[in-house]
């Protein structure tokens, strides 16, 4: 955006004039500081100052600014509105009008392509170019030009094409001595190529790119040969050329550190396959993203995009929009980034697939969700201020929200529940700041005399966070069973409780004794616990399994037939078998990759049959791409599960999902 005074002209007195356009400058300054954080703060609290529904020319800078702030820090959704606004504003056709029309459109612009609105990017870089007209050749002329091509790629690549034709026929001394933008040029050509089915045209313009860049082989690299060579790495596998493909992979760094990175993160959930989103199983992307230090992801972009259908990518909502979408919400606790070098975090590359996979405990988590929530609601207590979008913002504004209540009215106040919970759920805060909130959460409510069950699912939720199923979260939860079992034996959550404890247990290989537990669900009388309550027939199925599994099949049988459930509605209230191995064998790993050096992670999806074994095994995320999905779709076939007690049904379970990690040391 380039930089012009602004001069403020308002009514009122001379004195808030003079301080509108102070706090103007300093807003200014901050962003052309790139202190982002502090411009938005400024435009923030200058917007709120002037009149509502003003459209004059300093709220359309106002809004302007603060679009610009927004999408640079991230806020592409909040972003777009006020940039619109402001676009509206600047229509009197004055040189300056035109010069903030289009950095707002640029803006926009940047949004659009940030959140994968292609069709919309393109259509607002078009219309800076018009607004502009930079002189052929110079650096804005580059810039525009470039920016279009690359979103064009998946609207038009005709136009992209075109258009890097051109700045590539510009003469040499166009360049200079550096010569790494027309090496970009060459990269964004060559990815025109491969998202239009022409992985040897794409090749050639890689390695163009690497010659200009300084070579495809060499040690010393920054982000542009790292994402050079990654291009030429996916061009390689298109064009089944194993050898090229993870040499390249190698010299990209692609297969060390960058690994690490997907390893430590919070959530990495992959939009559902179907209707919905209109996602194929086989639909399948390369998505190159940025991790922020706090957290969250920056920049997610497309590079490669594949229809099972054989539809080229038309930048309408397709899998270069969902996938970019779906990496936007991907988030890491920022003590755990501390692990991977700052450099990686710049641009990881995945491959990514929709997923199918099952939630686990639908009906029986949700009934207990929903009992919690109605409990809380009933206390009757003073809802929490609207909280920010952002959820980062959100646990600083409920911290101190608890603080205040806490002072108002003490620590074991029930007052303090809402900021305790909003807190205790927000994904963005730490797992152990999140147990200790939900541990205060039930002190309060054992404090308050209320419903005790409120009190031990709120404890429950702070055993469960971090390695649940470990030794000592099986240990915490046997002693909350153990506790609710002696003071309230039928209650609907100690039957709750005792399913979870019988999960672990059965997990740890103690089928006896999770045996004990299901049985004692099911002997609860049916005025405590109904006769369908999910938590009952979830019950009966575990029971049903294991003594399948000891070959009882007579009280397999009878405790299926108690469920009332034929064995294609078990689907709706099933329950995943027990693995019995997880190691595959270390063969599996590929050879050309174990060669070079390369380490990845990747997850597999996968149904489980009746019999114990996997089959319909398929890779939703790889890293880096296309090295190890194979091979982890054959380590998923050697994984055997107990086996599930459902006559005249072959299907087991849908939908299961496992994460591998190679490491060629």
């Amino acid at each position: 955006m380039r930089s012009i005074a602004v001069a403020f002209l308002l009514a009122g007195p001379a004195i808030a004039q003079t301080t509108i356009q102070q706090d103007f400058d300093a807003g200014q300054a901050a962003l052309d500081a790139k202190d982002i954080a502090g411009a938005r703060q400024k435009f923030e609290a200058l917007l709120k100052r002037m009149p509502e529904g003003s459209r004059s020319r300093s709220m359309g800078v106002v809004k302007s600014r603060l679009g610009v702030a927004l999408v640079r820090d991230g806020e592409q959704e909040a972003a777009i509105p006020l940039l619109t606004d402001a676009i509206a504003i600047f229509d009197k056709g004055t040189p300056e009008d035109l010069s903030e029309r289009a950095d707002a459109l640029y803006a926009r612009a940047q949004a659009h392509e940030e959140l994968g609105q292609f069709v919309e990017a393109a259509d607002d870089f078009r219309a800076v170019r018009a607004l502009w007209k930079p002189e052929a050749g110079s650096a804005s002329d580059i810039a525009l030009k470039s920016a279009l091509a690359r979103v064009s790629i998946w609207t038009d690549p005709a136009e992209s094409r075109r258009l890097l034709d051109e700045l590539i026929a510009m003469p040499p001394e166009t360049w200079g001595k550096n010569k790494i933008t027309l090496a970009l040029l060459h990269d964004l050509r060559g990815r025109v190529e491969l998202n239009d089915g022409k992985p040897e045209e794409a090749l050639e313009h890689f390695r163009k790119a690497m010659r200009l860049a300084g070579g495809g082989q060499t040690t010393r690299i920054d982000l542009n040969d790292v994402r050079v060579r990654a291009d030429a790495a996916i061009a390689a596998y298109v064009l089944g050329n194993s050898v090229a493909h993870q040499q390249y992979v190698a010299y990209s760094g692609g297969g060390s550190l960058v690994t690490v990175g997907l390893a430590s993160a919070r959530s990495l959930d992959l939009p559902r396959c179907g209707a919905e989103t209109g996602l194929a199983p086989d639909d399948v992307a390369v998505v190159e993203f940025g991790i922020h230090p706090d957290g969250r992801v920056r920049s997610a972009q497309p590079i490669y995009v594949k229809r099972a259908d054989g539809r080229r990518p038309d930048g309408r909502g397709g899998p270069e929009t969902l996938f970019v979408q779906a990496a936007r919400n991907w988030f890491w606790n920022p003590k755990d980034l501390e692990k991977v070098d700052s450099f990686w975090r710049q641009a990881l590359r995945v491959e990514v697939r929709c997923s199918n996979a099952r939630p686990e405990n639908d009906l029986v988590w949700d009934s207990i969700m929903e009992g919690f929530h109605t409990g809380i609601a009933g206390l009757g207590l003073p809802p929490l201020p609207p909280p920010p979008d952002d959820q980062d913002a959100a646990v600083a504004v409920h911290k101190a929200e608890l603080e205040r209540r806490i002072a108002q009215n003490g620590a074991t106040s029930l007052e303090t529940l809402p900021p305790l919970t909003a807190l205790a759920t927000n994904g963005k805060a730490s797992v152990e700041d999140r147990a200790k909130w939900f541990e205060q959460a039930a002190e309060v409510l054992e404090a308050s005399g209320r419903d005790p069950q409120l009190a031990a699912i709120s404890r429950f939720r702070a055993i469960s966070l971090g390695e649940y199923g470990s030794k000592s979260s099986r240990a915490a939860l046997g002693r909350l069973v153990a506790a609710e079992e002696a003071a309230r034996p039928n209650a609907r959550t100690t039957q709750f409780l005792r399913l979870e404890q019988a999960g672990l247990l059965h997990e740890a290989r103690q089928p006896q004794a999770a045996e004990t537990l299901l049985r004692a669900i099911v002997a609860t009388p049916q005025e405590a616990l109904g006769r369908v309550d999910p938590i009952r027939t979830t019950a009966l199925l575990r029971l049903s399994n294991i003594a399948a599994a000891r070959k009882d099949l007579e009280t397999a049988a009878a405790a299926l037939a108690a469920t009332g459930l034929s064995p294609e509605q078990c689907a709706l209230v099933d329950v995943r078998p027990r693995r019995e191995n997880s190691q595959v064998s270390s063969g599996i790993f590929p050879p050309e990759a174990h060669r070079w050096g390369s380490g990845g992670m990747t997850r597999v999806e996968y149904d489980i049959g009746t019999d114990g074994k996997p089959r319909n095994a398929r890779t939703v995320m790889a890293a880096p791409p296309f090295v190890f999905g194979k091979a982890t779709e054959k380590g998923a076939m050697q994984l055997r599960y107990e086996p599930v007690f459902r006559p005249g049904n072959t299907q087991g379970c849908v939908g299961e999902s496992q994460n591998f990690r190679f490491s060629a040391r």
